[in-house]
């Protein structure tokens, strides 16, 4: 549970970084955004690595023992970052960050070159998607993000739960 906050704690600072930095058209904020990116993304490894080198080597965890960790592990985090997310849509985005977005993709040459390499359509598809996107809930938003981090979740907590069964001993002297 502690160490899934931390990882919600990093995606939910990532998920906020990006969104004022596009609101505010702001790189720094966009640069760290990609930083927490990476930062939760070496994150969970780290803390299996930690967790593998605290339990003693004739304690040391299965496979499924670390598969049960990770996944815990990443629901905390997907519950906690589901959590802000839904929290900045209902209650302090007010439309603001699909709108940035719109904006964004309106820019007359982005139109240019899209109808220039022949993907005018698409373009007017995803024109499309995003009004669509700027209809839904503030529960939809963030479930879709909660859906898309679970998917992650589970793709990642198989290679954590490696980690965690590793038998890494510590000489003491």
């Amino acid at each position: 549970m502690e160490y899934g906050t931390f990882i919600g704690i990093a995606w939910s600072l990532c998920f906020l970084s990006y969104t004022y930095g596009v609101i505010n058209n702001n790189s720094m904020l966009l640069m760290l955004c990609l930083l927490l990116l990476c930062v939760g993304g070496i994150m969970p490894f780290s803390l299996a690595l930690r967790l593998a080198m605290k339990v003693p080597a004739k304690n040391r965890m299965s496979f499924f023992q670390g598969l049960g960790f990770s996944f815990t592990m990443f629901m905390w985090a997907c519950l906690f970052d589901g959590i802000i997310v839904y929290s900045y849509f209902e209650f302090f985005d007010n439309g603001a960050f699909i709108d940035a977005l719109v904006t964004i993709l309106s820019d007359k040459q982005l139109a240019q070159t899209y109808t220039q390499i022949g993907m005018g359509e698409s373009y007017k598809q995803i024109l499309s998607m995003m009004n669509e996107i700027a209809q839904t809930s503030s529960f939809d938003k963030a479930l879709a993000l909660f859906n898309n981090n679970f998917l992650l979740s589970l793709l990642l907590s198989i290679p954590v739960a490696l980690v965690a069964k590793t038998k890494i001993e510590i000489v003491r002297k």
